[in-house]
């Protein structure tokens, strides 16, 4: 009966754990160069609004400079300018023109600047009157401080006219205390992917060795535990044409009872091992018994090797006829022993 892909493919629970360590040491590496490639996904967006009644905005170039900014928590900046000449109290003009119409009416809670809509920040600029301001929603906590330096980031731009690259600048700081431009959340989100990165590659890497060199260690075992099957006989053969009582024949029947009992547990020991497919060689586990096989089976290899060379000597120093007899003897059994056996330590 033909075995599904599946079966061959080593069962489902084993295709089923080896896709998924794929898949999530993938995913982990992945997860830097998403983080590098979408800054947008450690951060939002901010949404701008420009109220330009003064007249000094390239509104599109504005916008697109504030919108690079990244900030950790949703954030609406509003932008307005004053016109006019003399002013003496912005608060007011400020309170006037935002809210005043569609545009600015959702700025405000109330009727004063401290009442701006949660995740508002206010940049007001009155360039003939030389004022600059900075207002912000109680929930976004902007100390007076942190309001004075985002106004004075635009101090250099707008004394050179650059009304947009000033505005930006503000920008740009504002982002410093609620948002990407410290580093707090995007660094956050840049350090855990490449922690993510590293523990993925490095698992990936390891996995794939521990499945290949599991494979390679049994296989390799397991030609030399078939060398060990097939020659049998000869090593029992051998290890019987000393006489008895020799010291000779002493030190090689203890050789040979040793590997007797070795061979039977090392036997059993391939029994319990199976015979490992597809996904099964990367299971937990199958390395190291892969590896204590590998290690019993040459110290079997090593005793079988120990009795037949402790035999041949014996032999070498018969009479030639005696010699060639037990030679031939030992030939007829393996060859009998190779047409029949089943070549399989397993079954």
């Amino acid at each position: 009966m033909k075995q599904s892909a599946i079966v061959r493919l080593g069962g489902l629970r084993a295709v089923t754990s080896f896709v998924m360590n794929i898949a999530g040491a993938l995913i982990a590496i992945l997860l830097l160069p998403a983080v590098l490639l979408y800054p947008s996904a450690s951060g939002h967006r901010p949404d701008v609004a420009v109220r330009d009644e003064a007249g000094i905005y390239h509104e599109q170039t504005l916008r697109r400079g504030l919108e690079e900014q990244n900030y950790d928590r949703e954030v609406r900046i509003a932008v307005l300018s004053v016109p006019g000449a003399g002013i003496s109290n912005i608060d007011e003009e400020t309170v006037k023109y935002a809210g005043d119409g569609a545009q600015g009416s959702s700025w405000l809670k109330g009727s004063d600047v401290d009442s701006l809509v949660d995740g508002t920040v206010l940049f007001v600029v009155a360039p003939e009157s030389h004022w600059v301001r900075c207002y912000a929603a109680k929930d976004l906590q902007l100390s007076a401080d942190k309001r004075t330096a985002i106004e004075n980031a635009a101090g250099s731009h707008y004394a050179q006219g650059d009304w947009d690259g000033g505005t930006v600048a503000m920008g740009r700081q504002l982002a410093t205390y609620i948002g990407s431009g410290d580093g707090s959340s995007t660094m956050m989100w840049v350090a855990g992917a490449i922690l993510a990165f590293m523990a993925g590659s490095g698992w990936l890497a390891f996995y794939i060795w521990r499945g290949m060199t599991a494979r390679r260690r049994a296989q390799g075992a397991y030609r030399d535990m078939m060398r060990i099957v097939y020659t049998y006989d000869l090593t029992e053969l051998q290890a019987g044409t000393l006489p008895e009582g020799s010291r000779q024949s002493r030190d090689v029947g203890s050789d040979y009872r040793r590997f007797r009992d070795e061979y039977d547990t090392v036997s059993q020991q391939w029994k319990d091992f199976g015979e490992p497919r597809g996904a099964q060689w990367f299971g937990r586990g199958v390395l190291a018994q892969a590896t204590r096989l590998a290690e019993r089976t040459a110290s079997l290899a090593d005793l079988d090797a120990a009795v037949n060379s402790g035999a041949v000597t014996r032999t070498d120093t018969l009479p030639n006829s005696l010699g060639v007899l037990l030679c031939e003897e030992a030939a007829n059994s393996l060859r009998a022993r190779w047409d029949t056996s089943d070549p399989r330590v397993c079954g």
